[in-house]
């Protein structure tokens, strides 16, 4: 049982920090590549096979990270105190040879790397990155470090650094483009950055000039043409030559995103378009909850305030969080009823109590009933919607010990029978017996499977 437990945490854990670390968008690679390829095991190593089950390319990796686009990081070694870092695309190709520097990130044509090493400390395997900085795509170092602050990633030709309590540009041959000298720095968005200096915003372009004054109050970055600024206390959104195109009317506002965005005035708020002119009317936010999250699908999560009747700094005995929603179009709220609240996606969200975990739609109906366990352990730093979704009308859940498959009217279509399992990815989910693991189609019938004992090398350093 405790090997089974331990290759679903390394697979949660590997698929948890490839989505930060991997690149977020990447040079395409050629057509013939396969747009799904998932990491397998042969005799302790790692390597990646395609949706029907088939070697694309050979386990030879002590570490095999999720393609993100069309690259993955590989670890080539897992010795003590050294780490051996390579990149290769959906080939096997090794576009970066191993090296000591951990690839985090790719953006703008430029890898964000770590220099370190692995480590073992207490039992555990530590990776402890000493120092970072760049390389291109074919894994040279774009230049030596000599900024002792933090750097950040690459966007339009430029990076944040920050030196000396002060924000500034390096451009790709590590000099600097844009002196330390603003107080807040935002990365380039539509070849524009906000910044901050003596309390005020404006705006660089490229070359660093301040092509829109600092003269407001705050700023966000631009999306879809338009920025969002406060000037004398109120929101509005200006266009890349600093023209009000929406007067500021608002009291808080997000960016927009497909042509609309969200906007509060007083205790309402609503959607507009590009010309500033409501979608649809003002909704009055519920004074008694907090808004407790961004908006997916329209809605956003209520949260109950927190409970402190002396003031002391800590929350009262008998205060329980409960959190439900808001239709953030149309002011209808579903009360908030639930101990934890996953964001919406495919019209549903999950929902948990003490009597375990369903699915609700956006009138409040418990369409999946709280009959279920996640099929990942409930942390409170991970939300609840990261473990439990539907990915294309299927969502893992454990029922009774065992891992299944159910479809939105909560009917199984894989019956439960497995002792882990995670979320489909694709077409295919990964799933754990106690003999196997192994990867399932939508039909339950595996593509590929391995004995357990495979995916575990007697070096207690590999896969960490």
């Amino acid at each position: 049982m405790h090997l089974i437990r331990a290759v679903f945490l390394l697979i949660t854990a590997v698929a948890f920090w490839s989505c930060a670390a991997q690149p977020e968008s990447l040079i395409k690679n050629k057509p013939s590549a396969p747009q799904f390829l998932y990491r397998y095991w042969n005799q302790g190593k790692m390597g990646y096979i395609d949706l029907s089950g088939r070697v694309v390319i050979p386990a030879r990796y002590e570490i095999a990270y999720e393609f993100k686009g069309d690259y993955a990081v590989v670890a080539t070694s897992a010795a003590e105190f050294s780490g051996e870092w390579a990149v290769i695309d959906r080939t096997g190709r090794v576009v970066i040879p191993p090296s000591n520097a951990l690839p985090r990130r790719y953006s703008d044509g430029v890898w964000y790397v770590e220099y370190g090493a692995v480590y073992r400390y207490g039992g555990s395997t530590i990776w402890s990155g000493d120092e970072n900085g760049y390389m291109d795509k074919t894994g040279k170092r774009l230049f030596e470090n000599k900024f002792k602050g933090q750097l950040l990633y690459f966007s339009h030709g430029k990076a944040e650094v920050y030196i000396d309590g002060k924000w500034g540009y390096i451009d790709k041959k590590g000099t600097m483009a844009i002196p330390a000298i603003y107080d807040v720095a935002m990365s380039f968005y539509e070849g524009l950055a906000g910044v901050r200096s003596k309390d005020k915003w404006g705006y660089l372009d490229e070359k660093g000039l301040m092509v829109i004054p600092a003269i407001y109050d705050n700023a966000k970055n631009f999306q879809e043409g338009l920025a969002c600024v406060r000037s004398e206390k109120k929101w509005g959104f200006i266009d890349r030559k600093g023209q009000w195109v929406i007067p500021p009317q608002f009291d808080r506002c997000y960016g927009f995103k497909d042509g609309r965005a969200y906007v509060f005035i007083g205790k309402r708020s609503g959607f507009i378009d590009r010309t500033g002119k409501l979608v649809a009317g003002l909704v009055t936010l519920p004074e008694k909850y907090w808004h407790a999250s961004e908006i997916q699908e329209d809605m956003a999560q209520l949260q109950l305030p927190e409970k402190d009747s002396d003031g002391d700094g800590f929350l009262d005995d008998d205060y329980v969080a409960r959190y439900g929603f808001i239709n953030m179009a149309t002011g209808f709220v579903i009360e908030p009823v639930y101990e934890l609240v996953g964001d919406f996606n495919e019209g549903l969200a999950p929902v948990y109590n003490e009597k375990g975990c369903g699915f609700i739609d956006k009138t409040g109906k418990l369409v999946v009933p709280m009959r279920y366990d996640s099929p990942s352990p409930i942390y409170d730093d991970i939300p609840l919607s990261e473990v439990l979704y539907f990915s294309q009308g299927l969502c893992a859940v454990r029922y009774k010990g065992k891992i299944g498959f159910i479809d939105k009217t909560a009917k199984f279509v894989i019956e439960p029978q497995f002792k882990e399992g995670k979320q489909f990815h694709g077409p295919l989910a990964f799933v754990v017996t106690e003999k196997h693991v192994g990867y399932i189609n939508r039909s339950g019938k595996y593509v590929w499977k391995t004995p357990i004992s495979e995916t575990v090398s007697k070096d207690p350093l590999r896969g960490h």
